[in-house]
Protein backbone atom coordinates (compact mmCIF):
# COMPACT_ATOMS: atom_id res chain seq x y z
CA UNK A 1 0.00 0.00 0.00
CA UNK A 2 1.24 3.02 -0.83
CA UNK A 3 0.94 6.47 1.74
CA UNK A 4 -0.67 8.27 -0.77
CA UNK A 5 -3.68 5.56 -0.55
CA UNK A 6 -3.22 5.86 3.19
CA UNK A 7 -3.42 9.64 3.42
CA UNK A 8 -6.60 9.46 0.81
CA UNK A 9 -8.51 7.49 3.29
CA UNK A 10 -7.33 9.71 6.38
CA UNK A 11 -8.58 12.58 4.33
CA UNK A 12 -11.89 11.27 3.20
CA UNK A 13 -12.61 10.29 6.88
CA UNK A 14 -11.29 14.38 8.07
CA UNK A 15 -13.52 15.82 5.44
CA UNK A 16 -16.51 13.94 6.69
CA UNK A 17 -15.97 15.63 9.73
CA UNK A 18 -15.79 18.81 8.64
CA UNK A 19 -18.93 18.59 6.48
CA UNK A 20 -20.60 17.21 9.55
CA UNK A 21 -19.76 19.95 11.67
CA UNK A 22 -20.78 22.16 9.28
CA UNK A 23 -24.57 21.21 10.04
CA UNK A 24 -24.08 20.44 13.59
CA UNK A 25 -22.85 24.31 14.48
CA UNK A 26 -24.09 25.84 11.47
CA UNK A 27 -22.85 29.16 13.54
CA UNK A 28 -18.84 27.85 12.47
CA UNK A 29 -20.02 27.27 9.04
CA UNK A 30 -17.65 30.22 7.13
CA UNK A 31 -15.09 29.09 9.28
CA UNK A 32 -15.27 25.51 8.63
CA UNK A 33 -16.04 26.01 4.43
CA UNK A 34 -12.68 28.09 4.89
CA UNK A 35 -10.83 25.49 7.24
CA UNK A 36 -11.94 22.97 4.21
CA UNK A 37 -10.39 24.84 1.35
CA UNK A 38 -7.13 25.46 3.08
CA UNK A 39 -6.88 22.04 4.13
CA UNK A 40 -7.32 20.65 0.51
CA UNK A 41 -4.69 22.94 -0.75
CA UNK A 42 -2.58 21.97 2.13
CA UNK A 43 -2.90 18.26 0.97
CA UNK A 44 -2.63 18.72 -2.68
CA UNK A 45 0.68 20.56 -2.20
CA UNK A 46 1.53 17.36 0.48
CA UNK A 47 0.49 14.87 -2.48
CA UNK A 48 3.04 15.78 -4.63
CA UNK A 49 6.06 15.48 -2.28
CA UNK A 50 8.14 11.85 -3.02
CA UNK A 51 6.99 10.83 0.10
CA UNK A 52 4.19 10.24 -0.72
CA UNK A 53 4.90 7.16 -3.37
CA UNK A 54 6.83 4.81 -0.22
CA UNK A 55 5.39 1.53 0.22
CA UNK A 56 4.38 1.13 3.53
CA UNK A 57 4.81 -2.79 3.99
CA UNK A 58 3.03 -4.34 7.55
CA UNK A 59 5.04 -7.46 8.87
CA UNK A 60 8.06 -8.70 6.82
CA UNK A 61 9.29 -6.89 3.77
CA UNK A 62 9.13 -8.41 0.34
CA UNK A 63 12.38 -9.16 -1.47
CA UNK A 64 12.99 -7.40 -4.69
CA UNK A 65 12.41 -8.91 -7.17
CA UNK A 66 15.62 -9.31 -10.06
CA UNK A 67 14.29 -9.05 -13.79
CA UNK A 68 15.18 -12.00 -15.46
CA UNK A 69 17.69 -11.36 -18.63
CA UNK A 70 16.41 -11.76 -21.67
CA UNK A 71 18.57 -14.42 -24.09
CA UNK A 72 19.57 -11.82 -26.70
CA UNK A 73 20.70 -9.63 -23.84
CA UNK A 74 23.33 -11.97 -22.52
CA UNK A 75 25.81 -11.44 -25.74
CA UNK A 76 25.30 -14.83 -27.13
CA UNK A 77 23.62 -15.22 -30.37
CA UNK A 78 20.81 -13.33 -31.43
CA UNK A 79 17.60 -14.47 -30.57
CA UNK A 80 15.10 -14.96 -33.76
CA UNK A 81 11.68 -14.06 -33.32
CA UNK A 82 10.46 -17.61 -34.60
CA UNK A 83 12.27 -18.51 -30.93
CA UNK A 84 9.67 -16.35 -28.82
CA UNK A 85 6.98 -18.21 -30.35
CA UNK A 86 4.88 -15.86 -32.43
CA UNK A 87 5.00 -13.69 -35.52
CA UNK A 88 5.97 -9.97 -34.63
CA UNK A 89 3.37 -8.83 -37.89
CA UNK A 90 0.13 -10.82 -36.94
CA UNK A 91 0.59 -12.50 -33.77
CA UNK A 92 -0.07 -15.48 -35.09
CA UNK A 93 1.49 -18.54 -33.17
CA UNK A 94 4.81 -20.32 -35.21
CA UNK A 95 6.33 -22.92 -34.36
CA UNK A 96 10.32 -23.07 -34.10
CA UNK A 97 11.98 -22.99 -37.14
CA UNK A 98 9.76 -21.48 -38.90
CA UNK A 99 11.12 -18.35 -41.17
CA UNK A 100 7.85 -17.40 -42.72
CA UNK A 101 4.47 -16.55 -40.70
CA UNK A 102 1.88 -19.31 -42.44
CA UNK A 103 -0.80 -16.90 -41.82
CA UNK A 104 0.57 -13.10 -42.78
CA UNK A 105 3.29 -14.55 -45.08
CA UNK A 106 5.80 -12.30 -44.05
CA UNK A 107 9.07 -13.44 -43.00
CA UNK A 108 10.66 -13.34 -39.62
CA UNK A 109 13.48 -10.80 -38.61
CA UNK A 110 16.50 -11.40 -36.11
CA UNK A 111 16.78 -9.16 -33.52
Amino acid sequence: MLVRSLVSIVNLAIFGVIIALEFLLPTLGGYLFWIIIAYFVGTLFFFRSPVMSRQITFGRPKPASTPTPLPSSSGGAPLASNALGFCVHCGTLLSPGQIACPSCGRSQPVF
